[in-house]
């Protein structure tokens, strides 16, 4: 015997029934035709995008902290530019400050336009101390030490980027002196 289709085109061959007329389905035959997700599909794509917001609502505030640690130490190059720069003009004698002094202080003798500041200048969120960078020389001018305390350094007890007229740039646990302008 032969199985009749149902059909509401009258494909060739085949008989056609009256499309209004029903037919009993099984329950198998009911949800293949059903499109869609499940619930078990929705509660599996919620609980992975729940893990991702975590994660990244985790992550986001070091991530933050970092690109703040990187602006410091571009800005503290920055400096570094302008103050060997001046030396050059000033028979390479940098400004005397043997006391520490904020930068952005020397920015008319440096010839800046615009100083850079520290992002979160005078909080005190940097690593426990106050966000904030620093300027000392040795009494006869002929070294410095500039610094700024960092957010998220890449060592426990070492808060400093400390960048050093003799060139060096690097993290360290002390600050800069007149006697010492140079401690890493």
């Amino acid at each position: 015997m032969k199985k009749k289709y149902w059909s509401f085109h009258g494909k060739a061959g085949l008989p056609r029934r009256n499309a209004f007329a029903t037919r009993t389905r099984s329950i198998r035959e009911q949800r293949s035709f059903v499109r869609g997700f499940t619930l078990i599909e929705l509660i599996i794509v919620m609980v992975i995008l729940g893990i991702l917001a975590t994660v990244f609502v985790a992550q986001y505030p070091a991530s933050l902290d970092r690109s703040r640690d990187t602006q410091r130490k571009s800005d503290l190059k920055q400096y570094q530019t302008a103050l060997e720069s001046y030396a050059s003009r000033n028979n390479g004698l940098y400004p005397i400050q043997t006391s520490a002094v904020l930068p952005s202080s020397l920015c008319a003798t440096l010839g800046l336009t615009s100083c850079p500041n520290d992002p979160k200048n005078g909080l005190s969120v940097c690593n426990g101390g106050v966000c904030r960078y620093q300027y000392v020389s040795n009494a006869a001018g002929t070294s410095f030490g500039l610094w700024g305390r960092l957010q998220r350094p890449t060592s426990t007890g070492v808060p400093y980027f400390i960048v050093c007229s003799n060139g060096k740039t690097n993290e360290g646990s002390s600050v800069p002196t007149s006697a010492n302008t140079c401690p890493i």
